[in-house]
C-alpha cells in the first residue's frame, strides 16, 4: 500500500522539481486563496498522472 503512494509522491516530486516534464500545463491561470480572498492572477499549474504538481508564477521548469 505504500510503495504506491511512495511512487506516485516521488513521480510528483520529480515533475515539480523539473526532473521530469509535466503531462499537461496551465497558463495564465487565476489562482483563488478560499482563506484569504486572494486572486493571484497568472499562475501557472503542472500536471502530472492527473495530479496537480506545481503551483507558481512560472512552470517552465516542468
Amino acid at each position: 500500500m505504500h510503495s504506491g503512494l511512495s511512487r506516485s509522491i516521488s513521480a510528483l516530486n520529480s515533475v515539480a522539481t523539473g526532473s521530469k516534464p509535466a503531462d499537461l500545463v496551465l497558463h495564465n491561470c487565476s489562482l483563488v486563496n478560499v482563506y484569504t480572498r486572494e486572486i493571484v492572477p497568472d499562475t501557472e499549474i503542472a500536471i502530472s498522472q492527473g495530479r496537480i504538481a506545481y503551483v507558481g508564477k512560472n512552470a517552465s521548469h516542468t
